[in-house]
């Protein structure tokens, strides 16, 4: 397996790059960020940061909706596409004009969803070549080189690019909608940023109505939730391979009251300029897979979104197939995070399950959040319940009970600091008694194939002092 520490990449070898790292890493900026202290280098920034930003659409095109089994396997051509709708009242589907007699149908648009009316599944080229760029992202990342996810990425953008052949995401040939409107907007390759249609156009009128007072608080809880999950999730990416990031007492790691006031600026900024709130994205895990640790990566990104105000038509043309391997097979990485949960508690694990299974179901980490802590809620209060109930059979006292059951968030910081050393002292023992169970059974082994290999010697001795027939056959039992 490759290791993914911040090990040079070809570029970096080269006598320019490395004299850069060195100049940058010793200088006001390096020593800013802390690139020695996080291990990491300035190249190694900015290419993780080349890849963030790659990755903010996703997709391949593999998966589609089906009624019996909600998912199902797709990819089939164009021409076998059934789109979906979603109707509210079916009686307005369909209606007969009473002068002509003729029936008019108004389905309204259609959805992105579709299901393959044949069984020509998996038989789209957009798909394959999806595919084909995951695994190229796989294979040079088996062989360590740094670049992996950003070169696939542009490999399979620039082959989409080519037009006229099955997996062109530009022109009429595209298997995806919109192929034809898209290469004519790729074509001006520069934009002029223009937001006078929706900037600074307020109107307060509403306040006094009850939706937008919901709709203000869901986008409250959803986005305080949505960030505080990505934030958490990717700290605890980088504490894999910078221990110590998060400090282990009380949960928290360099920069994060910055990153909640620069999450929360942008909402509002996002709301003058007429726009869906913003907030962080959990595509920064590519940017961290190939070696982002500082706060220059997320400069790169940023930088990278001022140009594409002006390169609009270029940097949208990037086909969702390109992008969506990275996050597939960053995802796929991320779950060694589940070894950190504690299988065996039951309070903890179930919680964790449940939060694990409703954000892809659901498509939402708030969501999936919210399942996990009612679920932690109600096995929490059931059991506190059941502990006062039988405090006395078991002679503890009320006391003991409702200290034992306060949350981590009310306890001083001395009482977290003696949980999470006796925390680490249990794991290291277990880890210490899997270590002596696993030499045990080597010795053991190792035991069995000496034997082994005496029997076979002694054997063979014995056959070789065996008595032979005219024909050179060893007779055996003489």
């Amino acid at each position: 397996m490759a290791d993914d520490g911040p090990t040079m990449a070809p570029e970096e070898k080269h006598s320019m790059f490395t004299g850069l790292n060195h100049t940058i890493e010793n200088s006001l900026v390096g020593r800013y960020f802390k690139l020695k202290e996080r291990n990491t280098k300035f190249t190694t920034e900015l290419r993780a940061g080349t890849v963030t930003f790659l990755t903010t659409s996703n997709g391949i095109g593999l998966i589609a909706f089906e009624p019996a089994t909600l998912v199902t396997l797709a990819g089939c051509p164009i021409e076998d596409r059934a789109p979906m709708y979603t109707i509210q009242n079916r009686d307005s589907v369909c209606s007969v004009d009473a002068a002509t007699g003729r029936i008019s149908t108004d389905l309204g648009p259609a959805s992105p969803n579709y299901a393959c009316v044949t069984k020509m599944k998996m038989r789209s080229a957009s798909l394959w070549l999806g595919i084909m760029g995951g695994i190229m992202m796989v294979c040079l990342m088996a062989r360590g080189f740094r670049g992996a996810i950003m070169t696939a990425i542009l490999f399979v953008t620039f082959v989409s690019w080519i037009p006229n052949h099955k997996a062109s995401y530009l022109g009429s040939s595209s298997q995806i909608e919109g192929g034809q409107s898209r290469y004519d907007y790729f074509k001006k390759v520069v934009q002029r940023p223009d937001t006078s249609a929706t900037d600074l156009e307020m109107d307060f009128g509403a306040f006094g109505r009850s939706q937008l007072w919901a709709a203000l608080i869901s986008f409250l809880y959803l986005d305080l939730l949505d960030c505080t999950g990505t934030f958490y999730s990717m700290a605890s990416y980088i504490n894999k391979r910078v221990p110590g990031f998060i400090n282990p007492v009380t949960k928290t790691f360099p920069g994060m009251t910055e990153g909640f006031c620069v999450d929360a600026t942008s909402i509002w900024i996002g709301a003058l300029l007429g726009i869906a709130p913003l907030t962080v994205y959990i595509e920064s895990a590519t940017g961290i897979r190939e070696g982002g640790r500082t706060g220059i990566t997320a400069i790169m990104v940023g930088f990278y979104f001022l140009i594409s105000m002006f390169f609009a038509p270029i940097i949208s043309s990037i086909p969702p197939y390109a992008t969506g391997p990275a996050l597939i097979l960053v995802g796929a990485l991320m779950i060694e995070n589940l070894l950190d949960i504690d299988w065996k508690d039951y309070q903890q694990s179930i919680p964790a399950f449940v939060t694990i299974s409703v954000i892809p179901l659901t498509y939402s980490i708030a969501y999936g959040i919210i399942g996990g802590a009612m679920t932690y809620l109600v096995v929490y209060t059931v059991l506190l319940t059941y502990d006062l109930l039988t405090a006395r059979l078991y002679g503890k006292s009320i006391g003991e009970i409702l200290t034992a059951a306060k949350p981590e968030v009310l306890k001083p910081y001395a009482v977290l600091e003696a949980d999470e050393i006796a925390r680490s002292q249990a794991r290291i023992d277990a880890m210490r008694r899997e270590l002596d169970e696993a030499e045990a059974s080597l010795m053991s082994q190792k035991s069995m194939a000496e034997e082994r290999s005496q029997k076979g010697d002694n054997k063979g001795v014995a056959d070789k002092n065996a008595p032979v027939n005219e024909t050179g056959v060893v007779l055996s039992g003489v």
